[in-house]
């Protein structure tokens, strides 16, 4: 695999970091990042690190050593080829080992405009970062002052055009909370899914992220990863993704010269987090944990049955703050099957992080949960017509 002749592309109002390259698995022959064009100053054309972190997956799964043309980052280089490709290949032994091959070091220039971001999708774990590194920071070398949403293959498909409409109204839907808290937000979108397979936005998550922040390296100082997991539950996965093992170093690991990468949130347990950002009245109106592709988010922003909805309403529950939140749930839906929801709790506790601490927190605060004997023979007709249909 060859990367080379990095550059700036500007078409219309957006504008694009775009590095040409040679690969035997597909016939794209240009990788590239894409924002609106008043941010083009961001961009970072004097260095590969962007692309050789985007790079490295793909290589190790196809068997592809990397060349590239210009100039990397001796952290990221060094990092990558003693501790991230080893962790890889131990995680997904089918993933070799390559040879990175660059012509020389060095570190990115820095605009003036010193951003400090994160990421917001309407989430938990995103606005817990919001309140503690907007809300109540003070220090301004540490106080957000950009959110992001980037396009990186969370919308599954084949098809780019879909995938990037999906995006974009998750993006729209969003827009809200950020104009009424006062702090812009950038859209970046990428065409590193028409070389990646599917399912690896979640196999190499913390990968695709952290592509897409060294692409604007140049303007961003600090960037906060908001996490899921408290440290004390990391590794608690049984089908363990790249996140679930590298979380603890992989963003440290791979901060370049100039530019912080910290994950945020993980001194909290989620429920911990519930709690904390229902103090503030926009969390109860622009809140949106939904993973249900098939609901019209212009109406509903969360479906309140999908597996993320039904996780945040038991805590909400279980703390009696539902009503606070039936702006952006629909809690008739909800009760409907909270009590089948409170039978898979039951059933699923101690084996799993979020289910163990969800029936945890539900019985200390007073929530009648079924045995594991009463939920198993409630489920019991559940289970048999999924099973005669398939599912």
């Amino acid at each position: 695999m060859i990367i080379s002749n990095i550059r700036k592309r500007i078409e219309q109002d957006k504008a694009y970091l775009v590095a040409d390259i040679r690969c035997n698995f597909s016939k794209n022959t240009e990788l590239w990042f894409g924002i609106d064009k008043k941010y083009e100053d961001w961009l970072t054309v004097d260095v590969y690190d962007a692309f050789l972190v985007e790079a490295i997956y793909m290589a190790m799964y196809y068997g592809e050593d990397i060349e590239i043309t210009g100039l990397v980052s001796k952290k990221i280089y060094k990092n990558l080829i003693e501790y991230i490709m080893p962790v890889i290949h131990s995680l997904r032994p089918q993933f070799k080992i390559v040879s990175i091959d660059i012509c020389g070091f060095g570190d990115a220039d820095k605009s003036t405009a010193k951003i400090i971001g994160t990421g917001f999708s309407g989430g938990v774990d995103s606005f817990s970062t919001i309140i503690d590194k907007y809300e109540i920071e003070k220090d301004l070398e540490y106080k957000l002052n950009t959110l992001f949403f980037f396009n990186v293959g969370q919308y599954p498909g084949k098809n780019a055009e879909i995938r990037l409409k999906k995006a974009l109204q998750h993006y729209n839907n969003s827009k809200a909370l950020c104009e009424e808290i006062n702090l812009p937000f950038v859209f970046l979108d990428s065409n590193m899914f028409e070389f990646y397979l599917p399912q690896w936005e979640y196999d190499a998550g913390p990968l695709c992220r952290i592509s897409s922040i060294l692409a604007l390296q140049r303007g961003i100082t600090r960037y906060y990863i908001s996490g899921s997991n408290h440290y004390l539950q990391q590794n608690s996965s049984v089908d363990k993704q790249l996140d679930d093992v590298t979380d603890e170093f992989i963003y440290t690991m791979l901060s370049p010269v100039g530019m912080e990468i910290i994950l945020d949130g993980n001194q909290y347990y989620r429920s911990d987090k519930i709690r904390r950002i229902s103090q503030y009245d926009y969390v109860k109106r622009h809140l949106n944990v939904c993973v249900n592709s098939n609901i019209d988010v212009q109406k509903e922003k969360n479906c309140s049955v999908c597996h993320k909805c039904l996780r945040t309403l038991i805590v909400l529950e279980s703390y009696g703050l539902l009503d606070q939140y039936k702006a952006v749930f629909n809690l008739d839906k909800y009760k409907e099957v909270s009590y089948r929801n409170k039978c898979y709790l039951s059933l699923q506790d101690g084996h799993g992080a979020f289910a163990t601490e969800n029936a945890r927190i539900a019985r200390e605060n007073g929530i009648k949960m079924p045995s594991k004997l009463n939920a198993w023979l409630y489920l019991l007709p559940y289970r048999i017509k999924k099973k005669l249909l398939g599912k």
